[in-house]
């Protein structure tokens, strides 16, 4: 009996016998026709299946390779049009699917994804690495496509992060930065003490400026040059030479017991430093002693002894000029109309003393006039209008006296101000030098804290006597708050200064005792709180204040700002240490303030600016001095940009006070005394640090001849102090 033949085929289809076929056997009879289809489909099958069987017996599925495969369809396992897998090369992908085309091994561009591709499915997201190895890494493996940026996180403060680009493969800084929180702080904190009020406001007004209570009520208001309160209230005695409307002209002034000065040493504070007291708003002392005071829109004093005083009321339980108590009524206009006055003060007969103008103007304006003099060795001030004399000094050597509008000019062969000038106003013994002082006030870090070197040669050179107000580890905030350029508010726990005793204070911040790492203090600072002199401590978690003598118990009803009193931390030359010197504004400042924070430029710019503005009005004789980099800080280090950008600003900011000669700064000065000879010092300049020759460590100048030095590192800075001081002409 013959068997079928049989093909290795598939058959498109299997015949159906018909009805009408004829019956036929045979070789190519219509009954063997779908008996053949089947077993050429079935040989076709087996032949599939035994190639499948011998590649998974071989553990070749999937093909560990790309050769692998190939010998597998040279071998016939693999049929014609197969699709077979073979890992892939590429760590993306797990597999990549193949084709069997007349033998050759053709990729279908499709591929099964590994872990890796499915943990990053995402290409086009902006990404964000710890490290720049994490982030190289990544763009070697294509998780960063061409032309997409990264961030790399920074490692200061100033900046979260710094943006990069792939291009070409090469991750390239942008030099765009995510900002950090801190440096942007000190804007913050200024935007929530201020608000603006648009000048439409209040444009129809008249008024050229204005102070409102939060109801939008003005307190006082300024029209040209003339200052308005409203009812002016006087709770105690009220003495007068002159009453006018809207301004005041005291030749002194005394509030319970204590003259005011000037303007100058009144602040304004935030409304939350008296909050709970009597007041909407007030005027107080440095003690914060109240001297004005406001309940909505009337004015309060103490007892006030003036000069003069321009108010449209006057609301007193006795009233005196010139020395003679002076009983008043309130007349009706009519009996001063045709005057040209709105309001005046009348005597007992009806004779007008004095008033106010329809225009705002003061009716009888009386100018004081002041002379100074000295009358054997005594120094007198003269009021010409009122024939009252008064005695500033006594047993002085004080001679050439000249008579300016406001103050008045000396000259004392003995003081130490320039010239021997001397200028004082006429309504207050406040003796400042004209020009300055012949002496040097050094504030700043270690460089000037931890060493007398710097300040005694300076001292040497300049022949000026040195107030060293040095403090190692200071930041610039520290060394801001202990110079006085502004205050730090506290409270003692509880509310209240004990008689006597230690007081933890609130905030637990150092403030002017604030170091690196805020570690402990090593030692105090004399000051003030709520009128109380004592020494604060920091413990490294306590900020501690303590009396210096016993008393009555102090309520302090909120934060109240601390006072540093200036005491030297370093005795140079004949200055003591531990000496207290107020006059340090009218000296020479040596400036050297932001090593210790360098990262936070602006804060150390504000710090800069808010010691300069404080400076005696006539002195502009400081120097600011550019930071140095640590030893570690070489070119490309974000250290290193951090220092030269703050030293760009402050020249920036103070092209006059910048300590530089012909283009040569400090920095690059110290730099120049290298030692050639000896190869470290060359290799810090080519990294652009200072070289080690002048160093006593990896950032303080030398203060002794070093091995390989040529020069004594803090002698090299205080030379060129001194230099650019005689470029300035202040020697």
């Amino acid at each position: 009996m013959a068997n079928l033949p049989e093909t290795s085929a598939w058959e498109p289809g299997i015949h159906q016998l018909e009805e009408s076929d004829r019956a036929k056997a045979g070789p190519g009879g219509i009954l063997n026709i779908p008996p053949w289809q089947l077993a050429n489909r079935t040989r076709y099958l087996k032949e599939q299946l035994d190639a499948y069987n011998g590649l998974l017996k071989s553990g070749e599925l999937p093909f560990s390779n790309i050769n692998s495969a190939l010998s597998a369809v040279t071998a016939g396992k693999v049929p014609e049009g197969a699709l077979l897998s073979v890992r892939s090369d590429n760590p993306l992908f797990w597999v990549d699917e193949y084709k069997n085309v007349a033998g050759e091994l053709v990729s279908t561009g499709k591929h099964l994804p590994s872990d890796l591709l499915i943990l990053n499915t995402n290409k086009n997201q902006v990404r964000e690495y710890m490290t720049n190895n994490a982030a190289e890494y990544d763009l070697s493996v294509g998780l960063i496509p061409d032309g997409n940026a990264v961030y790399i996180r920074e490692i200061d403060t100033q900046f979260l992060a710094s943006e990069y680009i792939n291009i070409d493969g090469v991750l390239t800084a942008s030099g765009r930065k995510r900002i950090s929180q801190e440096s942007v702080a000190p804007f913050l904190k200024l935007l929530e003490l201020i608000t603006y009020i648009s000048d439409d406001e209040f444009e129809s007004s008249g008024i050229d400026s204005a102070g409102m209570d939060s109801d939008g009520r003005w307190l006082w208001k300024w029209i040209a040059d003339v200052f308005w309160l409203k009812n002016l209230v006087v709770t105690g005695e009220l003495t007068a030479a002159k009453a006018e409307v809207a301004e005041i002209n005291a030749g002194q002034v005394t509030i319970n017991g204590i003259p005011v000065k000037s303007v100058d040493n009144v602040d304004y504070l935030d409304p939350d430093e008296y909050a709970g007291a009597l007041f909407d708003s007030a005027v107080v002392s440095e003690n914060l002693r109240w001297l004005m005071g406001w309940i909505g829109d009337r004015a309060f004093f103490k007892n006030v002894t003036l000069g003069s005083l321009l108010a449209r009321i006057i609301d007193v339980d006795s009233l005196t000029i010139a020395g003679v108590p002076y009983q008043s009524y309130l007349a009706d206009a009519s009996e001063f109309e045709g005057s040209g006055l709105v309001s005046g003060v009348l005597d007992e007969s009806n004779r007008i003393i004095s008033g106010l103008t329809e225009d705002g103007e003061a009716y009888q304006k009386q100018e004081h006039d002041f002379r100074a003099f000295v009358d054997d060795k005594n120094l007198k001030v003269l009021n010409i209008h009122t024939a009252r004399m008064a005695v500033f000094a006594t047993d002085t050597d004080f001679t050439n006296v000249r008579n300016e509008s406001d103050y008045f000019v000396f000259n004392s062969p003995s003081s130490d101000a320039i010239a021997g000038e001397i200028m004082s106003p006429y309504n207050a013994w406040l003796p400042v030098s004209e020009y300055g002082r012949k002496t040097l006030a050094l504030w700043g870090h270690s460089f000037i804290g931890n060493n007398t070197s710097f300040s005694l040669k300076l001292s040497q050179l300049t022949g000026y006597p040195a107030y060293n107000f040095g403090r190692s580890g200071a930041t610039s905030v520290a060394i801001a708050l202990r110079n006085g350029a502004y205050t730090k508010n506290y409270q003692p726990a509880g509310g209240v200064i004990p008689a006597t005793g230690d007081i933890a204070l609130t905030p637990a911040q150092p403030g002017p005792l604030q170091i690196v790492g805020d570690v402990a203090a090593e030692d105090g600072l004399k000051c003030s709180l709520a009128g109380i002199d004592g020494v604060i401590n920091w413990t490294g978690t306590e900020m501690v204040f303590t009396r210096s003598e016993a008393g009555a118990a102090v309520i302090v009803t909120g934060p109240t700002p601390l006072q540093v009193y200036p005491y030297t931390t370093r005795e140079i030359g004949d200055i003591p240490l531990a000496t207290r010197y107020d006059q340090h504004r009218e000296a020479v400042n040596i400036l050297w303030i932001g090593r210790n924070n360098a990262s936070s430029i602006m804060q150390i710019l504000s710090d800069m600016k808010a010691i300069t503005d404080k400076l005696a009005r006539q002195n502009r004789r400081f120097v600011v001095l550019p930071e140095f980099p640590i030893a570690s800080e070489v070119i490309g280090t974000t250290g290193q940009a951090q220092v030269m950008y703050l030293n760009s600003e402050l020249k920036r900011l103070y092209p006059g006070n910048y300590c530089e000669i012909n283009g040569v700064d400090l920095l690059l000065n110290f730099k120049n005394h290298y030692n050639p000879d000896y190869p470290q010092d060359v290799e810090d300049i080519a990294n652009g640090i200072t070289p080690t020759s002048l160093r006593q460590d990896t950032l303080h100048p030398s203060q002794s001849l070093r091995p390989n030095a040529l020069f004594i590192g803090t002698e090299v800075n205080a030379i060129f102090v001194h230099q650019f001081m005689v470029s300035k002409g202040w020697l």
